[in-house]
């Protein structure tokens, strides 16, 4: 990732925000953190929808705050402003939020959840290559400008 001389160096994407009940974000009733992830709604919850959510759909997957996923992308969808884009469509090449997902991408067999897809890629064997390319193009560009 970052070289020695640039090790102190933050990025935006660096930050780690917090996660809020999306439903309590929906229903006007503000920004209350989540405490869960319900993989099957793809949704973030707060103690109290939680509660209802688990007795409501019973068979659905939650997953606590220290498993949940961490959303990355805070870019609001042009057609649903009021939506945060969360889906990325493999077959259309295109981000979607859940309105978008559910109406455009319902036929689509290959919609993932952004932060789920993206798990994992710090440990991956594709990203330490392209940070020992990164690196090696680097330093021949300091030999060049050098020259």
């Amino acid at each position: 990732m970052a070289t020695d001389d640039s090790a102190s160096t933050t990025f935006d994407s660096d930050e780690v925000k917090e996660m809020y009940c999306e439903e309590c974000e929906k229903h006007g009733d503000g920004y209350t953190p989540a405490v869960a992830f319900c993989v099957d709604c793809v949704e973030y919850k707060c103690v109290t929808c939680q509660k209802y959510h688990k007795r409501q759909s019973k068979t659905h997957k939650i997953q606590d705050s220290d498993s949940m996923p961490q959303d990355f992308y805070f870019e609001k969808c042009p057609t649903h402003p009021q939506q945060l884009v969360k889906f990325y469509c493999s077959e259309c090449s295109k981000e979607a939020c859940q309105e978008c997902k559910d109406n455009e991408h319902d036929k689509c067999s290959d919609v993932n959840h952004l932060p789920t897809l993206a798990s994992g890629i710090q440990k991956s064997s594709d990203l330490k290559d392209l940070q020992q390319n990164l690196d090696r193009l680097s330093e021949e560009i300091k030999d060049t400008e050098s020259c």
